[in-house]
């Protein structure tokens, strides 16, 4: 087919509305290669929880297109504490950093300007041969 043309592809990607239709402009920043048959969306590109439109328009002697949908899920936030488990005294002071926690969704930047993390500490109690000690975490 084509004729001897040559075929020239490209990609979009556009934001869907709550209806499902495509909103907005083409959202591939213009440093993305749209010509090649594999699209590889940058990291951060899509918002969680949105929904989008990939379409490729393929053109020789005609023009064919075909899109798909995709769902841009939410990630879990990682909860990390600097300096991990320890063992002190009960008259010692402890202090607990969680500065390593971030958002996946965010990228390190915005983890950086506003992680939008809220903090939950809770310390228990168990008995350990030794006598009872705290956990916190």
């Amino acid at each position: 087919g084509g004729g001897g043309l040559p075929l020239t592809l490209k990609w979009e990607l556009f934001l869907q509305d709550s209806a499902g239709a495509i909103s907005g402009s083409n959202l591939l920043p213009s440093t993305t290669p749209s010509t090649s048959t594999i699209l590889t969306i940058p990291a951060h590109l899509l918002t969680p929880l949105s929904s989008y439109t990939a379409r490729l328009t393929a053109t020789s002697s005609s023009t064919s297109s075909s899109s798909v949908t995709l769902q841009a899920s939410s990630s879990p936030p990682v909860a990390s504490v600097k300096g991990g488990s320890r063992l002190l005294s009960p008259v010692t002071e402890l202090v607990l950093d969680a500065s390593t926690s971030y958002d996946p969704d965010k990228t390190a930047a915005e983890n950086l300007a506003d992680p939008g993390l809220t903090y939950f500490w809770e310390c228990s109690q168990f008995t350990l041969p030794s006598g009872p000690t705290q956990s916190c975490s």
